[in-house]
């Protein structure tokens, strides 16, 4: 039975990507909506495929309006610092020394219970204009102050690393924008 394991975990992975796949190629038909839009909310689940259509309406609205690009700008600047970096530890707010950590932790934790609340009742839009209109100038004056990678720190680093990773935690319901074709520099 043990050698029964392996393959039906296997097998569930390829039958995901089978679906996935499907999925993503009967909504970009029926839809015309482009593939790496699809792909960035498949990305964070389709197991209700109705949400998942939800978050792909609001996303492609959101698009259409200012905020985004400041909303997936903040986003890539974040999980770019944080590609090889695998700690989900909470953040230890006596280390922050700059007002930068501080004022983006005190965002961060003054978005996560609206982020929340939005999420359960399914207001995907209402979700990505909160987020585009309160994170882009935090995220900017946290990376324009704040050193996150201190080779003379590694603990301030893994700490500066665990606040990002809070504040990515509020995006990645949503969608992964860092599959979005943006004409945002980072």
């Amino acid at each position: 039975i043990d050698s029964v394991e392996p393959f039906a975990e296997e097998l569930v992975d390829r039958l995901y990507v089978f679906f996935a796949g499907r999925l993503k190629q009967r909504l970009v038909e029926m839809l015309g909506t482009r593939p790496d839009i699809v792909e960035a909310v498949l990305e964070v689940g389709f197991d209700d495929m109705y949400l998942a259509r939800l978050r792909l309406e609001a996303l492609c609205e959101f698009m259409e309006r200012p905020g985004f690009e400041d909303l997936a700008v903040a986003f890539k600047r974040v999980s770019s610092i944080l590609k090889d970096f695998d700690d989900g530890g909470e953040p230890d707010t006596e280390m922050f020394e700059l007002e930068e950590e501080r004022a983006l932790y005190g965002t961060m934790q003054e978005l996560k219970p609206q982020v929340d609340r939005l999420m359960e009742q399914a207001r995907y839009l209402d979700c990505l204009e909160l987020l585009g209109s309160r994170l882009r100038g935090p995220v900017d004056r946290f990376f324009d102050k704040v050193l996150v990678n201190d080779p003379q720190n590694p603990e301030q680093t893994r700490n500066r690393k665990r606040l990002l990773r809070k504040v990515e935690s509020l995006f990645v319901r949503l969608a992964d924008f860092g599959r979005l074709r943006t004409s945002g520099k980072l």
